[in-house]
């Protein structure tokens, strides 16, 4: 306890400089906490995140797996479509281990009241809730009918768009307003007669009859059922309307975006995979695995980056402390030279010195975690606006183990900083003190 009391006003004696030391020690131990965490975070968030989509096999035109993967987690539109024949082949190839099919279809929608244009999600209206089961809603649910849609966060606060307003966008076909469909994704609806003949199955995405001419370049009114909360994606940019509305706006009969497949046996993905992509030329199919790698892939760059900035970091800080607790030997030969005339060991003197050294790692080091904590909000902001892909919800949380570390890490510093100044100041004789 001596030696720390001793240490302690021996650090008092120089508050300027060790102030500045202790400020590198603070920046270097903080940044590393923040990185530690939030990479921890991440990855906890993303795989989160991945697992609680609600299709396990999502195929799409053939293209760059990872640019794919990207489209579709980010809302993206992917340049080609899945024709009719190939979706109704793949439907059929895997019906038996299939527990629901989810087309998707992306277009961009002209709201003639606003004079702009949207990105629009097309899907089916009752299959919302399996595809996007993760969604959270600031107001209002999920649709109930046709004519119901739903807008992203960012869209409702750009337009001041409120649950109950109503959207108007241009198509280019006249589907009738209450088109009956089958229950969605089902297995055993698929292909089945069902009213509104020009309705698109719910499956392959397609309408059994083409649109009517003299309809064309119509505008519909939809509702607002429900407004998301924030994702951090491009979710909040866009609207999702029911797949038929999506149809009518491209006015077209042909193609789709994206066919997400719900498996009774998740598992299986990887073999089911291989069967479509063995059976059928152009598409491709990922899982939320391969979107778990391709986010992986894209921010392991800033990883790389923050890590090395946390390395350049701790560097200057340690020459920091080296700088500051030799510059202390220094100044103080002829007391240190003193204390060895009256009985000090040269071990004395080097606890005495590597414990000044601890010491302002140590509070730096503290103060660094503190201060991470405190500034994680503000942090998390803006590495969000680097990132292309950030997980929804808090990705640095206070981790003892990650706080252990980072002090452990400062400890270090203090340590190696600290042994020459220990040593060089365990070496000084009383002779030497007095002639200085």
């Amino acid at each position: 306890m001596g030696f720390l009391k001793l240490s302690l006003k021996n650090i008092a004696r120089n508050r300027t400089r060790n102030l500045i030391t202790l400020t590198s020690i603070l920046i270097a131990v903080g940044v590393l906490f923040s990185v530690v965490s939030y990479d921890r975070g991440f990855s906890r968030s993303l795989e989160r995140e991945m697992r609680r989509t609600g299709v396990h096999v999502t195929v799409v035109p053939t293209g760059c797996p990872h640019e794919a993967a990207t489209l579709l987690l980010h809302g993206g539109v992917v340049p080609d479509r899945l024709d009719r024949k190939t979706v109704e082949g793949i439907k059929d190839h895997v019906s038996d281990q299939a527990e629901g099919y989810y087309p998707m279809l992306l277009a961009q929608a002209h709201d003639p009241r606003r004079d702009r244009l949207d990105l629009v999600y097309g899907m089916p209206g009752d299959g919302m809730a399996d595809i996007k089961p993760q969604w959270q809603f600031s107001a209002g649910a999920f649709p109930e009918n046709e004519e119901e849609i739903v807008i992203g966060r960012s869209v409702a606060a750009r337009d001041g768009l409120r649950v109950g307003d109503s959207v108007a966008y241009r198509t280019n076909t006249g589907l009738p307003a209450d088109a009956g469909h089958p229950e969605v994704g089902r297995p055993d609806t698929v292909g089945k007669d069902t009213p509104g003949a020009d309705t698109p199955d719910m499956v392959t995405g397609y309408a059994e009859q083409p649109p009517r001419a003299d309809d064309a370049d119509s505008v519909r009114t939809f509702r607002i059922a429900g407004i998301l909360r924030t994702t951090g994606t491009q979710d909040d940019d866009a609207v999702f309307v029911p797949l038929s509305v999506t149809r009518a706006i491209l006015g077209d009969a042909e193609g789709i975006t994206a066919l997400g497949i719900r498996l009774e046996h998740p598992g299986a993905a990887t073999r089911v995979i291989r069967d479509i992509e063995r059976s059928f030329a152009g598409v491709q199919a990922v899982t939320a695995d391969d979107l778990l790698e391709t986010v992986a892939g894209v921010v392991q760059s800033a990883r790389v980056l923050s890590f090395s900035m946390v390395i350049l970091v701790a560097v200057v800080s340690g020459s920091g402390v080296l700088n500051a607790v030799l510059m202390t030997v220094f100044e103080r030969t002829r007391e240190i030279g003193t204390m060895r005339s009256l009985g000090a060991s040269r071990l004395d003197i080097f606890r005495l010195t590597m414990n000044e050294a601890l010491v302002l790692t140590f509070i730096g080091g503290a103060a660094g975690i503190v201060l991470a904590n405190l500034g994680a909000p503000v942090i998390e902001s803006f590495v969000r606006g680097f990132l292309p892909y950030v997980p929804e919800g808090r990705n640095i949380v206070f981790d003892p183990l990650v706080a252990l570390g980072s002090l452990i890490f400062s400890m270090v510093i203090g340590v190696l900083a600290g042994l020459y100044p220990a040593w060089r100041a365990s070496g000084i004789t009383p002779i030497e003190a007095i002639r200085n």
